[in-house]
């Protein structure tokens, strides 16, 4: 019988990938956290646009006033000296007492002396204006800049969230708690509305969660949304749909989109992700630099070892092993099943990391071997609840290895641990193997096409 093939899009496969597509290594634990606060910077943004709004018509009429003031203490200033050139001031007479004023000079100086009221009156007017005015315009100019500020924070925040809630609901999916992914989107859709990422993740979580037929409908639902956005997510997040239902893909299909037809990083990911499962290459230079890269190639080198496109090569079984023991555990996981194909199953316990000869044996009564979970790592960025299945399958694959290549106990050890590991399709079959049972094999035979990190 031929190795099991992992079936890369079963849901619990699909959707740590997904996962790593959308959330990279961003945890999810802060993500209500994050939108409580999205929603205290919105209701911010809020107030001082209206504080904005109240405050420049309030400035236009200030403005006004500023104006008409200035004008005022302008015409005062004028009319006083236009009375000065028609009546000049006299020169006191030297002496103690002044000479004694007729009454037409004593109504020249009292109108003198009305008009320097006046004018002293309006310029002080204007000044005070001219204060004002400027400090509603300082006023105005925090106010604007507080906003830039909130807009900032926002959209870095909002970067954040997006992350945040794609690791939030994803956990949540993969945990079996799909209405409370569903509560937790409603409360994000309600927070940041118009968002794509919350758009999407609605869309691939009832696809996760439930099936293909909700995916479509929220997908249908969706549509007013995704036509505010360039992004053409509707045919990415469309074509999964129908590879996670057994469909074919066309280079048509998948289109041939740039990383600058994409809003974000995420969004790209995601569509290299749905453009390996359906059977072609990713763009290497967009990921560069991206750990999901790694993630990627593997699964490219899984799918064109069944499906070959012209040029490809499978990659050598040395390079293939030191590669898989220096990456972390689901690219490990998934050349550990390329390897195990390919019919080298003594390299197994190597590409995992593995050396026997570094192990030491139990000394003592109380001496033991180690466990073969402790060897293994958590996978990153990985929903915490298919860490276990995921382990597993890393385990089968060393375990077909370790049979003929590690210490007799060890294996032994190894073997009787594993009959604690999560059960599924691709357990039952290595145990088969490494028992030689004939008749679990032949049950098997019938389904191998379809063997699964998927529990029966």
């Amino acid at each position: 019988m031929s190795a099991p093939r992992l079936n890369l899009l079963a849901k619990p496969v699909l959707t740590g990938l997904v996962y790593r597509a959308l959330a990279a290594d961003t945890p999810g634990a802060d993500a209500a956290l994050t939108r409580h606060y999205l929603e205290q910077l919105q209701a911010r943004h809020t107030e001082l646009l209206q504080a904005l709004s109240s405050h420049r018509a309030n400035l236009v009429i200030q403005a006004e006033r500023t104006q008409s003031t200035a004008h005022d203490a302008r015409q005062a200033q004028l009319d006083l000296q236009l009375f000065e050139k028609q009546y000049p001031m006299e020169q006191k007479r030297r002496g103690i007492f002044g000479p004694r004023l007729t009454p037409e000079q004593r109504s020249i100086q009292a109108r003198r002396a009305e008009l320097a009221g006046f004018a002293a009156t309006a310029g002080a007017d204007a000044t005070r204006h001219r204060e004002h005015t400027k400090s509603m315009q300082e006023h105005l100019e925090n106010l604007e800049h507080e906003l830039q500020s909130v807009i900032r924070e926002r959209g870095s925040r909002l970067g954040t969230f997006q992350d945040e809630l794609a690791a939030a609901v994803l956990s949540q999916v993969a945990e079996g708690h799909f209405e409370e992914a569903r509560l937790a989107l409603a409360e994000a859709r309600s927070a940041v509305r118009g968002d794509l990422m919350v758009a999407v993740l609605i869309v691939v979580s009832e696809l996760l969660g439930g099936g293909t037929e909700g995916a479509l409908v929220a997908l249908g639902e969706l549509k007013p949304l995704f036509r505010q956005h360039p992004d053409p997510l509707p045919r990415v997040l469309g074509t999964l749909i129908g590879l996670s239902h057994g469909g074919a893909t066309t280079r048509r299909d998948v289109g041939g989109f740039t990383p600058d037809s994409f809003s974000s990083p995420a969004f790209n990911r995601l569509y290299q992700l749905v453009r390996v499962l359906g059977g072609w290459s990713y763009d290497e230079d967009s990921l560069a630099g991206d750990p999901f890269a790694a993630t990627l190639w593997a699964l490219r080198e899984l799918v064109f070892l069944d499906h070959p496109v012209e040029g490809w090569e499978p990659p050598p079984v040395g390079f293939l092993v030191d590669w898989a023991a220096e990456s972390e555990p689901v690219c490990r996981t998934l050349a550990l099943n390329l390897l195990l194909r390919r019919g080298e199953r003594d390299v197994l316990p190597r590409a995992a990391g593995i050396d026997f000869a570094a192990i030491p044996a139990p000394r003592g009564r109380h001496g033991t071997w180690p466990a073969l979970a402790d060897l293994l790592e958590v996978p990153p960025a990985w929903p915490a609840a298919l860490a276990g299945t995921w382990t597993a399958a890393c385990g089968c694959h060393v375990l077909l290895g370790a049979r003929d290549t590690a210490p007799q106990a060890l294996y032994e050890k190894w073997l009787a641990e594993s009959y604690n590991w999560p059960k599924d399709d691709l357990y039952w079959w290595t145990l088969a193997e490494v028992r030689g049972d004939r008749e679990l094999l032949r049950n098997l035979r019938r389904d191998a096409h379809q063997l699964a990190v998927v529990p029966l």
